[in-house]
């Protein structure tokens, strides 16, 4: 077994010595593997040995942002109904929660979107993220339509789970079937500007700003 170092395995120009010891130490060992007949096999395989295979690998990470974003929803929205429709009489006998909870609600929605996502897309769960990630970061510009679908399927659907579970509090609330209300119990599943002192444009002005503001803050994060 030779000790010599391969000229072939170092960049031209390096003086480092510990990239050198590095580069030796990869090399006696490669070297040492081969003469002791330790080596592995060569293993040959097909990456896609059918074509869904393919089509799996294509919708791997868009299903991994739409699996995050609904947990995201589902925990977020569920506490949101259970703290304002318990607050009702008609619906529980006494308030199932406060502000504490709906911080809570939010942030162990978050954190399980992005551990159930994040090894596997990179947990954005968050069209702004994703954004930010392609501007900042070299995330692919081809895979953030992808993504920004999948998000918003994830959150319909994720809504739609917590809608079909409160439906009955919301219709005692409500005050029946089929009346959905500005103020009200519209506020569970969007945001929105009051009304009755602003005029539609400045609602839009409003939401608009709102939403420049929390993409900003993204880009801040990613930023740091």
């Amino acid at each position: 077994m030779s000790y010599e170092r391969d000229s072939h395995a170092y960049s031209a120009g390096t003086n480092d010595s510990t990239h050198h010891r590095s580069k030796e130490t990869f090399h006696h060992i490669e070297e040492r593997s081969v003469d002791d007949g330790d080596s592995l096999p060569t293993v040959d395989y097909t990456r896609y040995p059918n074509r869904w295979s393919r089509i799996r690998e294509i919708l791997r990470e868009p299903m991994a942002e739409f699996f995050g974003v609904m947990i995201l929803i589902i925990f977020g929205n569920g506490v949101d109904c259970q703290v304002v429709l318990s607050g009702n009489t008609g619906v529980s006998s006494s308030p199932k929660g406060d502000w504490l909870s709906l911080s809570f609600g939010w942030a162990v929605g978050t954190s399980l979107g992005v551990w159930v996502s994040g090894g596997i897309s990179g947990g954005h769960i968050n069209p702004a993220v994703t954004i930010a990630m392609a501007t900042f970061r070299d995330f692919p510009w081809r895979k953030v339509p992808g993504y920004i679908f999948a998000q918003v399927m994830g959150g319909v659907c994720g809504a739609g789970i917590i809608y079909a579970n409160y439906i009955h509090a919301i219709d005692v609330v409500e005050g029946g079937r089929h009346i959905r209300t500005v103020p009200g119990t519209a506020n569970l599943f969007s945001t929105y500007a009051v009304r009755h002192y602003l005029s539609l444009l400045m609602c839009c002005k409003v939401k608009a700003k709102a939403c420049c503001a929390a993409g900003l803050h993204d880009f801040c994060i990613l930023l740091l």
